[in-house]
């Protein structure tokens, strides 16, 4: 009588070895593209965060323009100020560029408590500078709120009621006046040249 052996016939060594390589080459395709992905959402938040933010400052910087208060005040060298005052460069780290009276209360109020901001347009970064009181103390330093980094290159305007620009506000021979338009263009990296007119 004979018997049969069975033989149960596996997968070689080098059959192993051929699918163990595809799978590490769908594996790694996969890990690429899953890669690919979190990074191109990482680029898109970033993108829509810093638009948000630039919106927010030109909202609040609107607001403050539209509702400067017709005050003066003095800076920490006790010189006068006038209401908005404009200049196309700075030397002293504590100097804004654009700086004007505005009310603590909230935006749109013409009420509450008077106060001394400025905006300070160097590269690379937008700050908000806030004095503690519209009539600094000698040496007061103001506080710093960086509103949007990535600044590139900043400018300002400003037109008269005649319809006159000036890179300087106020003119000599105008006053105290506010200026009829503030034109303020910005170069900002990832979101290029923009150019916004506010009016009063």
């Amino acid at each position: 009588m004979k018997y049969r052996i069975r033989t149960h016939r596996g997968f070689t060594l080098i059959e192993v070895l051929v699918a163990l390589g595809i799978f590490a080459i769908v594996a790694s395709l996969g890990y690429r593209g899953l890669s690919a992905m979190i990074d191109a959402e990482a680029r898109l938040t970033g993108e829509a965060l810093r638009w948000q933010r630039i919106e927010r400052f030109l909202g609040e910087f609107e607001n403050d323009i539209f509702y400067a208060a017709p005050r003066g005040g003095r800076n920490a060298d006790g010189a006068l100020q006038p209401a908005l005052r404009g200049v196309a460069a700075v030397s002293n780290p504590d100097e804004a560029h654009l700086s004007l009276t505005r009310f603590h209360a909230g935006q749109g109020l013409t009420t509450g408590v008077p106060q001394r901001i400025g905006y300070r347009f160097a590269p690379p970064a937008l700050t908000l500078l806030v004095w503690p009181a519209l009539d600094a103390a000698p040496g007061a330093r103001p506080d710093r709120v960086v509103l949007i980094d990535g600044l590139r290159a900043a400018s300002t305007r400003y037109q008269d009621r005649a319809g006159n620009w000036h890179t300087a506000w106020p003119p000599a021979g105008l006053g105290d006046e506010f200026p009829l338009n503030v034109e303020l263009t910005l170069d900002i990296e990832g979101a290029g040249r923009m150019t916004r007119l506010f009016g009063r």
